[in-house]
């Protein structure tokens, strides 16, 4: 099972919601009084492992320029990160390998701020 985090102003086209709808969890609301959606309702999904591969470019269709989502899973050792139109495979610990999804985040307005430490959670 991998652990997806979408907050719902990062989406674009809002068909996701329905296609991730039977792996939903929770939902909770997170104040950002200082950034330019001063309120984000970020949701928790299960998505199962043979899933994932299937999922990730539809979750990359589906969201906005200057965001990211991430799946992970512990055991697996792995870590999704979403982009605008891309997604990248990396450890779960930042290495070299983080510096192409940087990059990439970086040209689809990404600031590094948050591309730099994804967290392990949601």
């Amino acid at each position: 099972m991998y652990t997806c985090g979408i907050i719902v102003e990062s989406v674009g086209d809002e068909r996701l919601f329905t296609k991730v709808a039977a792996y939903f969890q929770k939902e909770r609301r997170e104040d950002r009084p200082t950034e330019p959606d001063p309120i984000w309702h970020v949701r928790q999904y299960g998505i199962p492992r043979d899933q994932v591969a299937g999922l990730l470019p539809e979750l990359a269709a589906a969201i906005k320029r200057g965001w990211y989502m991430h799946l992970f899973n512990i055991q697996d050792g792995v870590l999704y990160v979403v982009l605008k139109g891309r997604f990248f495979k990396l450890p779960l610990k930042r290495d070299a390998s983080w510096d192409e999804m940087i990059a990439y985040g970086e040209s689809v307005g990404l600031d590094r701020k948050w591309s730099q430490n994804v967290p392990l959670s949601v």
